[in-house]
């Protein structure tokens, strides 16, 4: 399997690492993919034993795999012999997004003009499939269906340098998908938008061979997200900017209190 052939992936059971010189390969690709699945929580700090447990090989592999996605700042290097799982921000939002729809939308295009019934099958099958997790409040099955329905487009633009950079980038933004998921649908109980999906447009506008639309569709898909997921940050950090205020007001509030019972023991 080729780095970017997700057709052939078995997303649910991966295969066991096997021994062998390409140990650290096979780490770097199961870490990345579990990025790239949405399965590494924001702030989340191993050590390389630890990641090394989890891959079931020795330190030393593991350790190759981690140093590769450090440099690509998909990991972020913590104290000697640890990594961390970069934080949400509402700026690397809007880098990561603005990246993300220069690539995605130019190579959505390409492949709608390569796009066979067979594609179209299977893309909509992952959107149902998609949809259908989504109303069952299965969250990593909806973003890996998300995944499969991205990929299997984009691979049909033929354009391996421009889909591993989708890759990459991808790796660094699905932990903000699944925030945002997470958040609408476990805390508000939406699993939906009103209305068609934007998938749902974008199939339509493959079988009718419009690739301008096709293009179209997929920039609208990244900018909702993207929208979604710096309201909710913005809300939270809003939230956090008033508790030390409701902190502060609460310490006067005693201080006050605690003068206005001095005094009044003064005068009695």
């Amino acid at each position: 399997m080729g780095r970017n052939d997700f057709s052939a992936l078995d997303l649910d059971s991966p295969a066991d690492l096997k021994r062998g010189p390409s140990l650290a390969t096979q780490a770097y690709k199961r870490l990345k993919m579990q990025f790239l699945l949405g399965e590494m929580e924001p702030g989340r700090r191993f050590t390389y034993r630890e990641i090394a447990q989890h891959l079931g090989i020795s330190v030393t592999p593991a350790r190759e795999a981690i140093f590769k996605l450090v440099a690509e700042h998909i990991f972020e290097p913590g104290a000697t012999g640890t990594i961390v799982v970069p934080q949400l921000r509402a700026d690397a939002c809007r880098e990561l997004w603005r990246i993300r729809i220069l690539l995605e939308g130019p190579c959505a295009e390409l492949a709608a003009q390569n796009i066979d019934p067979r594609t179209i099958e299977a893309l909509e099958s992952a959107h149902q499939s998609m949809i259908e997790a989504k109303h069952k409040k299965k969250l990593r099955a909806a973003l890996k269906y998300n995944f499969m329905f991205h990929f299997m487009l984009y691979q049909k633009a033929n354009a391996p340098i421009l889909l591993s950079l989708i890759q990459d980038i991808w790796a660094r933004s699905t932990s903000y998908v699944e925030f945002f998921h997470t958040r609408h649908v476990k805390e508000r109980g939406e699993t939906s938008a009103p209305g068609p999906h934007v998938h749902a447009t974008i199939i339509n506008a493959l079988k009718a061979g419009d690739a301008s639309r096709v293009k179209t569709g997929i920039e609208r898909d990244l900018v909702e997200i993207r929208d979604g997921i710096l309201l909710l940050l913005d809300s939270d950090q809003n939230r956090a900017n008033r508790k030390p205020a409701n902190a502060a007001s609460l310490a006067v509030s005693l201080d006050q209190a605690k003068g206005g019972t001095a005094r009044r023991k003064a005068r009695a």
